[in-house]
């Protein structure tokens, strides 16, 4: 499908990014970390969750089962795709939605235009900087919401609209398999 072509290869070019930056600050997750997964409610568009749906029909059919009974628990609270046994703690990194990939190596932009960097509070520079802070020195992170918008298009243009649901229900959707709203 071309729309899950286009948005590999906007993954593909925000992955680039978020390396020549992580690289040049020499920035990176704590080891054995995840965080960000173990009590989220990550949103995604129609279109990542196709990418999800196509990586698990292909490369880990596994997970279809491992997801009808994870989007059925009403209680949990970690991602669905959460592994705390793998060390990348995620089951679908390759495919993973733009806001896992961009959390910690991203900036964003505020009301003024100037770019914010968002330090993840487990890094080491959240110790020593707090919160946000401007974005004054190169390479600079990847901005999010041009991504974001990005992916907004590619999916309007492939499903009519944009609409985002959980990450859990969106792909078990794509997936074909049953389940019951969250």
């Amino acid at each position: 499908m071309m729309s899950i072509d286009a948005l590999r290869r906007l993954f593909d070019r925000f992955d680039r990014k978020v390396a020549e930056f992580a690289g040049a600050t020499r920035l990176s997750c704590p080891p054995g970390c995840g965080e960000c997964c173990d009590h989220a409610d990550t949103e995604v568009t129609e279109v990542e969750a196709e990418l999800i749906a196509s990586y698990i029909e292909s490369e880990a059919p596994g997970l279809r089962d491992h997801l009808r009974a994870t989007v059925a628990d009403h209680d949990r609270v970690a991602c669905v795709f959460y592994d705390e046994t793998n060390d990348l703690h995620c089951m679908i990194y390759r495919v993973r939605p733009l806001i896992c990939s961009a959390f910690g190596y991203s900036a964003y932009s505020d009301k003024s235009g100037n770019k914010l960097f968002a330090v993840c509070p487990a890094m080491d520079l959240a110790r020593k900087t707090g919160g946000a802070m401007q974005i004054l020195f190169e390479p600079f992170p990847p901005v999010v919401e041009h991504f974001s918008d990005a992916i907004e298009r590619i999916n309007r243009d492939a499903y009519n609209g944009v609409r985002r649901r959980p990450l859990g229900a969106a792909v078990a959707k794509a997936s074909g398999v049953e389940s019951r709203a969250r």
